[in-house]
């Protein structure tokens, strides 16, 4: 019986950038709004899971090193703010060369990453900068970002594991909160206490991990989380119709649908932790290298999506009307701008700028 031991807790899981890889591609699934694809959000909320392992792990291995707010906050600013403002200069330049209106008074918002909690962008998702809106889940992460590291500094032992169940608890009463109070479907997902579980979710990974869980008890229990909560899934779908995929008016009538949040982080932190366990077929086949290397790469295709549908709709219609959404052709074509988009930039401009974040840790 092998344990997933504290020397191997930074050790690179490969199995986890194939499923970055599936959580980006039901993401611009999501984007495309091609029939059958509502189930594409998803995607984030295994992103979120895996940001919650992954960073968590990062913090009880830095714990007691001197410098770990620094060495922290230094690395996950070289990775995130480089592409983060390049693409809100991009999306601005683009706007105003093609007269599109800005919302001016909510840029500041967009630029200290709190855009999800102002009511004219989170309310309809097209107010603020253009082509944009997808960046609520970046608020949220780095949101996570700034507060996690002090909690992880000051809560030891079995107090953080009480922090981590009750976070799982409070997160579907944040949203059944938020949804009663403001009517809107939005508000139940793009906010860092309605997304805490997904994040929690992957955090008790990393603590398991970190006690030396044997890797068996990751499998065993990875395996039971997964099927609970594709259980609790399809419960909720034949309860409340395809409908709730979609954040629509009637998703926000039903407020037994602020579980299907939990429900995925119970699925996802499952299949986080099979893989994390590093044995099977299915994680061989996570690690399949083209899977892997848009796991690699994924940030970038995340964030450069809709920049690449609307240049992708130019290419096409020679017109600045924007992308049509459920368009079969627009959709392949900008899957295509988009992977070569990503591409050049994990080479470029990420790649360079990760060689001076790893130089940070010595």
């Amino acid at each position: 019986m092998t344990g997933v031991t504290p020397s191997r807790s930074l050790s690179r899981i490969a199995g986890l950038d194939g499923l970055r890889a599936i959580a980006v591609i039901a993401v611009i699934l999501f984007h495309s709004h091609l029939p059958g694809t509502e189930l594409g959000w998803a995607g984030v909320e295994l992103f979120f899971v895996i940001s919650g392992f992954l960073i968590t792990r990062i913090l009880l291995d830095l714990r007691e090193h001197a410098r770990y707010l620094q060495i922290f906050y230094a690395r996950r600013a070289l990775r995130i703010l480089p592409l983060y403002y390049f693409v809100l200069i991009i999306s601005v330049a683009m706007a105003l060369s093609l007269g599109r209106s800005i919302g001016s008074l909510q840029v500041p918002f967009y630029l200290i990453y709190v855009q999800n909690y102002v009511p004219q962008i989170s309310s309809s998702m097209s107010q603020g900068i253009p082509l944009t809106s997808h960046t609520w889940t970046l608020a949220v992460e780095e949101q996570f970002y700034w507060l996690w590291p002090l909690v992880i500094l000051v809560v030891r032992g079995a107090s953080l594991r009480y922090v981590l169940v009750g976070c799982m608890i409070a997160a579907p009463l944040a949203r059944l909160a938020l949804l009663l109070w403001t009517g809107n479907p939005f508000a139940t997902v793009a906010s860092l206490p309605a997304q805490v579980d997904a994040l929690a979710a992957g955090a008790i990974l990393a603590v398991a991990e970190r006690a030396g869980t044997p890797a068996t008890i990751f499998r065993r229990w990875g395996a039971l989380a997964a099927i609970a909560g594709a259980i609790i899934i399809v419960v909720l779908v034949l309860s409340g119709g395809l409908s709730m995929f979609a954040h629509t008016e009637e998703w926000a009538r039903r407020p037994l649908n602020v579980l299907l949040l939990s429900a995925f982080a119970t699925l996802f932190v499952g299949v986080v932790a099979l893989a994390a366990s590093g044995r099977g077929r299915v994680i061989r086949a996570l690690e399949w290298r083209p899977l892997a290397h848009v796991g690699r790469i994924s940030y970038g295709i995340y964030i450069y999506n809709p920049l690449a549908l609307f240049v992708a709709s130019l290419l096409l219609t020679l017109s600045d009307s924007g992308y049509v959404e459920g368009d079969v052709t627009q959709t392949a074509v900008g899957a295509v701008v988009t992977y070569v988009i990503a591409f050049l930039s994990w080479r470029y401009l990420e790649t360079p700028i990760l060689r001076l974040r790893e130089s940070i840790a010595r």
